[in-house]
């Protein structure tokens, strides 16, 4: 603070100075007056410094910005191109008006890499590294949050959700469930099981008693249970037999048997064509580890890092099932790995939905669903060196710009997700997967008859050659050995 008399008066005008920089002049700022009848009278005690000092004038400073592509240099305004560098662009914007507002030269710094911890080396590299050196005042890109980055760096505000989650069409239920067991719950298909059984001891009592009582059915001295069991499979599958009871009881109990089975046969038939065309909503991380969906990453360095090294024990073992170190594709053929088939396409939402929006049908674009990826609870953050003078200042101008609203059109024009104007369009046929149980009980059918096939033919044949020829009496030999004697004399 410097004092200087007031030349008319017995007031004592008071002074600030401050430099912008080490190289600027210095600049002094009119504090207030001064006497000995009022002290001190501020002209500036409404005003924080934040806002007194955010003029620059002009003066140029470095800001680093993460920019992987060189064709970035060409659309960092225009919002073209927003699958390439997608968060650098999003924060382009803000960054500038930040510049405009603080009346400050811009100088563009680019660096290729985020920034990372060596533990051998100690050292930090790329985006951290320059702003943790200084050699910029300003990271204009958002890299996350962490703890290790927290220790050299200062956050000041976020300034991009950096929304990176997995991306998917909703798969058919038979992706997750046995689809021929969802038309009942459990306590029908236990009542279903005691109404088989009891039919089939009512079947197979009756049945025997009219054949050995009153008259053979289909000249059938008995019935074994194999045989009802094959008639009760009939019944189930409404296929019908063409044994009939010659009694009255006999044709009650088969037509209440028939008309029970009818009814359930047409309630299970029905919804097994409706849960055929039904969806499902993957719900977290065990769904997707559990289903039969692929899934993979999109192709950067800071994805391969945060899915390989998340501590969560469920992500680690959907990664090392599902994506691997080989399980990383460009943007273009992960969302084309989505739309061909069941994929889920873990990258970032603004690109993913630019590419979804130009290349996906209406019906794809109702069939997709969202997901949280690895890294869902980390934000980009905009930072300074730490302790740096400047640091107050450009958050105090951060947080009116987004007031403002600048920084939420910059987000939506690169992350407008697409609509979906007409859902319910479409019909998909029939897969080998939906299938699959059915044709897997086929397939086991047949591999059981074919093996008893066998084990009757090994049988038959054993007993066959193990018969023994029945002998005849000794007696009849001696005499027909006597006869042979008698005629040879």
């Amino acid at each position: 603070m410097v004092v200087k008399e007031a030349p008319e008066d017995d007031d004592f005008e008071l002074w600030q100075p401050y430099k912008i920089d080490m190289e600027h002049a210095i600049i002094w700022e009119n504090y207030g007056t001064w006497n000995e009848t009022f002290g001190v009278y501020s002209y500036i005690n409404k005003s924080e410094i934040q806002t007194r000092r955010h003029d620059f004038q002009a003066t140029p400073m470095k800001v680093a910005f993460y920019i992987e592509f060189e064709e970035t240099w060409n659309h960092l305004e225009d919002f073209r191109r927003p699958r390439i560098d997608t968060f650098t662009k999003q924060n382009f914007g803000a960054i500038r008006a930040l510049m405009e507002y603080c009346n400050i030269t811009l100088i563009i710094v680019p660096v290729k890499i985020w920034g990372y911890y060596n533990p051998e080396t100690q050292t930090w590299n790329g985006l951290i590294e320059k702003v943790h050196k200084r050699e910029v005042v300003l990271a204009g890109s958002s890299p996350y949050f962490t703890a290790e980055r927290f220790q050299v760096v200062d956050f000041i505000k976020m300034q991009n959700p950096l929304e990176i989650k997995f991306i998917m069409k909703k798969p058919p239920l038979s992706y997750m469930y046995n689809l021929y067991t969802l038309p009942f719950q459990s306590n029908v298909w236990k009542a279903l099981l005691i109404v088989v059984l009891l039919f089939y001891a009512a079947m197979y009592v009756i049945m025997n008693w009219e054949t050995r009582k009153i008259q053979p059915i289909a000249c059938r001295a008995t019935f074994t249970p194999s045989d009802v069991s094959l008639i009760m499979c009939e019944a189930v599958c409404q296929q019908g037999n063409t044994l009939e009871s010659n009694t009255v009881t006999g044709r009650i109990l088969e037509f209440i048997m028939y008309l029970a089975f009818f009814f359930l046969y047409s309630s299970y038939s029905a919804y097994i064509v409706v849960i055929l065309q039904s969806t499902y909503t993957v719900a977290d991380y065990q769904d997707l580890y559990d289903s039969s969906m692929g899934a993979g990453g999109m192709e950067t360095t800071y994805m391969r890092v945060y899915l390989a090294g998340s501590k969560n024990l469920l992500q680690q073992k959907l990664y090392n099932k599902k994506i691997g170190p080989n399980g990383f594709y460009a943007l273009e053929d992960g969302i084309q790995r989505v739309k061909n088939g069941f994929f889920a396409f873990h990258a970032e939402v603004a690109a993913s939905y630019n590419y979804i929006a130009k290349t996906y049908t209406d019906s794809d674009i109702c069939n997709l669903q969202i997901m949280d990826g690895y890294s869902s609870y980390m934000k980009g953050y905009t930072h300074t060196p730490k302790n740096s003078p400047y640091k107050e200042i450009f958050k105090v101008a951060l947080l009116k710009i987004d007031e403002y609203g600048i920084q939420k059109r910059n987000y939506l024009r690169y992350a407008d997700q697409p609509k979906c104007h007409g859902g319910g369009g479409s019909f998909d046929s029939v897969g080998i997967r939906d299938m699959y149980n059915a044709l897997l009980i086929l397939a086991a059918g047949i591999g059981v008859a074919v093996c008893l096939l066998i084990l009757e033919c090994i049988y038959f044949h054993v007993r066959k050659r193990t018969k023994v020829q029945p002998r005849r009496p000794v007696h009849h030999n001696q005499e027909r050995e006597k006869r042979e004697k008698l005629r040879n004399w």
